[in-house]
């Protein structure tokens, strides 16, 4: 799945590791199977502040069959809040949980 992250309309990016990163580094590493994303902790990567805008777009590349109609699109963007949590520490996000996302109607 690809992974893309902008924190106030700066794009950041993802790394296998925060290891070796600095604390002005933009940066934030994917846990596929556990759905996480996590940022810096300010020593290792930058944290984005919790008043922070982060877009978090992803897909995975299903060709002709990953091609909706855009009305099915419109509460599948409605039900994206309740899916994700943040995780905050001292006034910043460290990292973002992504759940299972549950059909519009169900």
């Amino acid at each position: 799945m690809d992974v893309e992250i902008r924190v106030d309309g700066v794009l950041w990016r993802e790394r296998r590791s925060l290891v070796g990163r600095g604390p002005l580094d933009r940066v934030f590493v994917v846990d596929r199977d556990a759905g996480t994303v996590t940022f810096g902790d300010g020593v290792r990567g930058r944290r984005p502040s919790i008043a922070a805008t982060i877009l978090v777009t992803f897909g995975r590349g299903a060709g002709a069959a990953g091609n909706v109609p855009a009305a099915p699109m419109d509460a599948v963007d409605a039900a994206f809040d309740s899916w994700i949590q943040r995780t905050v520490i001292d006034g910043q996000i460290s990292s973002l949980t992504l759940g299972d996302p549950k059909p519009p109607d169900g």
